[in-house]
């Protein structure tokens, strides 16, 4: 299927040289909101062997204790967000923090020792050159760090991969919209919330006003670029339960040339599809290597560098992007790769707004395996 929704996972590349995980996008998070596929599809990669890395669980139990509810301990590994989540009193269980997960997906494995009730479903799904099989499930209580979270309904498929092998889950922009607007600093490992209400319901168009959302939020950071919000909805069957998907956006210019990607911090790096790299001409930036996309799906990568280009207000500094096939509906994603040098980030849904911190900056992240940069 396509992914209308964006991704957040991680591909990680095999080798002695392995490299960092390079901003894809995740079909499987967002595929049962979206129509079916189109073009035909890449052979896969050759057979990757990789280290993965196990994924912190720091918070020590899951009852809510005393303190701020809106600021929520995160780990960063490398640029990936991890947050501990609670899903019925069990847990902690590890979860990216993954803006460009158009829907929370539950790892199949998890929900069935937790025995959830799946609804409308399997369904099989593309994502990039792999089928999975996805179903449904309603979280009733649930919670991230100190912050109960509202009853909702989450998508439930192979989440765990040879990256990440203890994954619980993908938290997406489905859940933190319903914050209004998200803080992520990587340099603190802080994620700070905003008044919790419903989820978006409606498109949210980008703009550049004064924002709407508690100063707080905003310490640090200036405004960016408008951030215009998608937003799409199933009803499933039971038909009381709807499934929401939330994707964020940003524009990105080289010079006249403007590209539309997805704000992704559950990509490892920035990634442009092969079409985006040859219309902007862009000079290779070291041997294409094999990776993991979506999670666990091989696909071949070839990395390129990206010179200046302006993120509304902010130019970026020139990097190393990858490039690989991305299902229709998106030509790429800014990853956190590229959003760990501005931290803090303040990802305003409700207003439709980017804010970043000064960068650029080195960024203090936890210790990891042996994927590197890329």
């Amino acid at each position: 299927m396509d992914n209308e929704g964006g991704g957040g996972a991680y591909a990680v590349s095999a080798g002695p040289r392995a490299r960092r995980a390079l901003g894809v996008v995740t079909a499987v998070v967002t595929a049962a909101l979206v129509a079916g596929c189109g073009g035909a599809s890449p052979p896969p990669s050759a057979s990757l062997t990789v280290r993965g890395i196990e994924l912190p669980v720091f918070e020590k139990s899951c009852p809510l204790k005393p303190g701020a509810s809106s600021v929520v301990p995160v780990n960063v590994v490398r640029t990936a967000i991890v947050a501990n989540v609670c899903i019925g009193g069990e847990g902690p269980f590890p979860f990216l923090v993954d803006t460009g997960g158009a829907t929370t997906l539950l790892d199949s494995s998890l929900a069935a020792r937790l025995h959830l009730d799946l609804v409308d479903g399997p369904r099989t799904v593309r994502s990039f050159t792999c089928q999975r099989q996805i179903s449904f499930a309603a979280l009733q209580r649930w919670s991230v760090g100190n912050t109960a979270l509202l009853p909702q309904t989450v998508e439930v498929g192979g989440v765990r991969s040879p990256a990440f092998p203890n994954l619980g889950g993908v938290l997406g922009s489905s859940t933190l919209s319903g914050f209004g607007a998200v803080r992520i600093d990587y340099r603190q490992q802080i994620l700070t919330l905003g008044p919790q209400e419903a989820p978006l319901v409606s498109n949210v168009a980008g703009r550049s006003g004064p924002p709407s959302v508690p100063t707080s939020l905003t310490e640090g950071t200036s405004f960016a670029s408008p951030m215009p919000v998608k937003v799409v909805s199933e009803r499933l069957s039971p038909d009381h339960l709807r499934l929401i998907g939330v994707r964020p956006t940003v524009d990105l210019a080289f010079g006249p040339t403007r590209l539309t990607l997805t704000l992704d911090s559950g990509a490892g790096a920035t990634n442009l599809a092969p079409s985006v790299v040859k219309k902007l001409g862009l000079a290779p930036a070291g041997p294409p290597g094999a990776a993991y996309a979506g999670l666990d799906c091989p696909v071949d990568v070839n990395h390129y560098t990206m010179g200046p280009a302006m993120l509304g207000k902010v130019q970026l500094r020139p990097q190393t992007v990858g490039s690989n096939f991305i299902p229709p509906g998106t030509v790429g994603v800014l990853g956190s790769g590229t959003l760990i040098d501005y931290s803090p980030v303040l990802v305003d849904y409700v207003d439709g707004e980017l804010f970043l911190g000064h960068g650029p900056q080195a960024q203090a992240a936890s210790p990891a395996g042996p994927i590197s940069s890329g």
